[in-house]
This record gives C-alpha cells, structure tokens and sequence, in this order.
C-alpha cells in the first residue's frame, strides 16, 4: 500500500514513492540526446534537447526561452514568475505526450482522475519530473526548464512532446521522440549503488 504523505505505511514499512508518481532514485538513467525545437515564435522557444530513461519510464526534458518583446514589467514578471504551474488556466503553457499507440498522457491527468496512490492508474501517466526543474532570467531573457516523468516505458514507435500556449502565440506544437530508441535504452540503465 502507497500513502501519498507519511514516513511508514501501517506495517511499520518505510514509505515508498510510487512508480508512477516519480523516476527511481536509484538508477542511473541513460541520456539520449534530442535537440528537436517543438515551438518558436519571435518571442519564445520550447525546445527538447534530451530524454533520460530508467527501467520504469522516462523523463522527458523540455526547455522554454523567452524573450521581452512589448510586455509591461507588471506582464513579464508575471510571465517569468506565474505561468510556470502545471495546472494551466485557459491560454497558459499546456503539455502532454500522444504515444504511438493512440494514447495520450497530460500533466494534471493523474490528479484529477487519481486522488490517492493506492494503485496504478490505468495507461500512461505524465507527472512533473523529480529533481529537473529550475530557470532564471532578467530583464529580456528569461530560461525555464522542465522535465516530464512519463510512465512507464512508451510502446515502440514514434511519440511527441505536445505543448501549447496560446497566450505566447504558439498552437498546439509537437517534437518527435523515437520510442524505440527509448526501450533500446532501457538495457543500459545503471544501478546507481553497487
């Protein structure tokens, strides 16, 4: 049994993170590289420069870069400081993966349709990576990165990135991720402790 808060389930056991809510924290995953651009604008860049895969699923590394354009300082520090949060309003940053199987995975699904940890969720899930989170900026630039832990592994095949924000002028936009190259990789992944 899972427990979402709480050091030690009713056994007495020592609590332990769900697969599908976080990569293992004892695996040394292999890094593919990417580099695809999944959206550019004048004033913004999502991009995926690599995915890390561990023997449960992957996480998925995603880059935003903007740049001031005719905001307000009241608008770009909203920008750079609000709209960062993984339950989006209308026209916000969205994000979800579509697999080569027809399924999709969307960050917030896993809340809504799952309020405990019990159990598994059914299909894939997309949750917001441990540990690979982080940016920072200024006046002009601003950096943001994000990492996706999708659970687990994908089917073989073509899967995308999908993201979309409307309020920074990019539609519904996709970066193509190989599957396979995704479970080739799985045979490589390290024991982090001997």
């Amino acid at each position: 049994m899972y427990a979402l808060y709480g050091s030690d389930n009713e056994a007495g056991e020592p609590y332990v993170v769900p697969p599908w809510l976080r990569q293992p924290e004892d695996e040394i995953p292999v890094v593919l590289p990417i580099g695809a651009v999944a959206a550019r604008t004048e004033g913004t860049v999502v991009s995926v420069p690599r995915v890390e895969v561990y023997s449960t699923g992957t996480v998925i590394c995603a880059d935003v870069v903007m740049r001031r354009r005719e905001e307000t300082d009241r608008d770009w520090s909203w920008l750079m400081h609000g709209r960062f949060e993984h339950r989006p309003g209308e026209g916000d940053l969205r994000w979800r993966v579509e697999l080569g199987d027809g399924s999709t995975a969307e960050i917030g699904e896993l809340y809504r349709g799952h309020p405990t940890v019990d159990r598994p969720p059914e299909g894939w899930t997309l949750t917001p990576a441990n540990g690979t989170g982080g940016g920072g900026g200024g006046g002009e630039l601003w950096e943001q990165h994000h990492g996706f832990w999708l659970w687990p592994l994908p089917p073989a095949g073509r899967l995308d990135l999908v993201v979309e924000w409307r309020e920074r002028g990019i539609p519904e936009s996709r970066a193509a991720l190989d599957g396979d190259a995704i479970l080739d990789a799985v045979a490589r992944v390290q024991p982090l402790w001997a």
